[in-house]
């Protein structure tokens, strides 16, 4: 059993891995600022396993209140998957897009290094491949075309960078399709 943070818990993608990591008996760790997410989407009260789900109504780019919810909470494993998806609103909203895609990220990687963090799985896109055509394979050239898929990229870079600099956690990145 693991103590695994999922951010972005709340929303589509975060609320099906809160219940299949649910159902592995992990404990879990939600945090969702719930603005593009629904509590509803999270297992109910009444659900197996559900006395192992802690949820914080949080924002992840707030440094200090996730620093408590990592100080106290102490997990072994970070599944970040909180982002803006708006991807076509990226160059109407550039503030809002880099702050939720990448200063976030920041956060949950700093975080978890100073916290003794084991590992990171973090959702990306496949914006960060840009107009390319699919199917892509990890030697296809990243030439994104937006904000979106820019940022997500500087998120994976970041991972990399952190995790070979620090050499304290391992990292997954999944670069699902939006």
């Amino acid at each position: 059993m693991s103590r695994i943070l999922v951010t972005g818990a709340a929303g589509f993608l975060g609320s099906h891995i809160v219940e299949g990591l649910l159902s592995k008996g992990d404990q879990i760790i939600a945090v969702d600022d719930l603005s593009g997410g629904f509590l509803e989407n999270l297992p109910k009260y009444n659900s197996p396993n559900f006395h192992n789900l802690k949820f914080f109504k949080q924002d992840i780019g707030v440094y200090s209140a996730m620093e408590e919810i990592f100080m106290a909470q102490r997990p072994e494993i970070a599944v970040h998957c909180a982002a803006s998806a708006r991807e076509g609103a990226s160059f109407y909203s550039p503030y809002e897009i880099c702050r939720t895609n990448s200063l976030i990220s920041s956060v949950v990687l700093e975080l978890g290094i100073k916290y003794q963090m084991k590992k990171l799985v973090y959702f990306s896109s496949m914006a960060s491949y840009g107009a390319g055509r699919p199917p892509f394979d990890e030697t296809a050239k990243k030439n994104p075309v937006d904000l979106y898929g820019d940022q997500k990229m500087m998120t994976e870079r970041m991972i990399q960078m952190l995790a070979t600099a620090h050499k304290s956690f391992q990292w997954t990145i999944l670069l699902p399709h939006n």
